[in-house]
């Protein structure tokens, strides 16, 4: 692959990758710093992409790899420093969240690290097997925990009812 189209395919691909940094990271230079390793891990990987299948997956795949190890380098480092905060999982717009991607944000920054890799392969428009090859699971295991998942956010996103007021 040559250095203009490298160039074009991160082009292409930069609201994935940029989406992908803002779903791992909570601060804001983290994420510039997880999208730039990402753009140096397809340029390292480049010579695997399978012209076969679509680039959009391969491009997602080496991302997420990248932010998850990010993820965890950053958790290692926050243990270390006693740091309790979780790592929050944002699925918003990157200018910023807007009150329900804050509330998407909240629930989701509760979940396991591959449930919320679950749930960004799905908001991705992944499908199953895509998402099992990534991560390393069967596609059955992909369906269920999904199917569970979606149930669970739908639960946490419900409003709560306010009682009454009394007059």
């Amino acid at each position: 692959m040559t250095p203009e189209a490298f160039t074009e395919l991160l082009r292409r691909h930069t609201p994935l990758i940029r989406r992908i940094a803002f779903a791992w990271c909570k601060d804001p230079g983290e994420r510039e710093d997880v999208a730039q390793e990402i753009a140096c891990q397809l340029w390292r990987s480049k010579d695997r992409l399978d012209p076969d299948r679509r680039e959009s997956t391969w491009v997602w795949r080496v991302a997420l790899n990248v932010a998850i190890s990010s993820h965890r380098r950053q958790a290692r480092h926050d243990r270390r420093r006693d740091d309790r905060d979780p790592a929050l999982f944002a699925l918003a717009p990157v200018d910023g969240p807007d009150e329900d991607s804050e509330r998407l944000h909240a629930a989701i920054g509760e979940l396991p690290p591959l449930d919320r890799a679950l749930v960004l392969s799905w908001l991705e428009g992944n499908d199953h097997r895509t998402t099992a090859e990534a991560l390393g699971i069967s596609e059955s295991n992909v369906g269920t925990r999904l199917q569970r998942l979606k149930a669970r956010l739908r639960a946490l996103l419900q409003p709560t009812p306010h009682p009454p007021e009394r007059g």
